[in-house]
């Protein structure tokens, strides 16, 4: 995923220069969309999910909490002074919804 790249480069640029040219925007919406062509197929969870009924359900889930971690981080942060920083958290955070919809989506596998 080279949006992940890009987050990566942004925080690690860490001073009032944008790192990158990338449109986290246009990115976040393509994330939503593909997020709702999951939701499709798969529905709304009934309960609560309880992941790791199989290898790549738990390997998903894994990846979704390492990128939770990343978005705290950012938000914890004192970011003020560089304003992408709440892009790149949107994005991660929709990320990790991505994650979870794909999850479900192996799950209904």
């Amino acid at each position: 995923q080279a949006g992940m790249h890009k987050c990566a480069a942004e925080v690690a640029a860490g001073d009032s220069r944008r790192a990158t040219d990338y449109d986290f925007p246009a990115a976040i919406r393509e994330i939503e969309e593909t997020i709702a062509a999951l939701n499709v197929t798969t529905g709304e969870p009934d309960g609560f999910i309880t992941p790791g009924d199989s290898p790549g359900e738990a390997a998903l889930n894994l990846a979704r909490t390492v990128v939770r971690r990343a978005e705290r981080s950012i938000y914890a942060g004192d970011w003020s002074e560089k304003p992408v920083f709440g892009q790149v958290g949107a994005y991660l955070n929709r990320m990790s919804d991505l994650l979870f919809a794909m999850m479900l989506a192996e799950r209904n596998r």
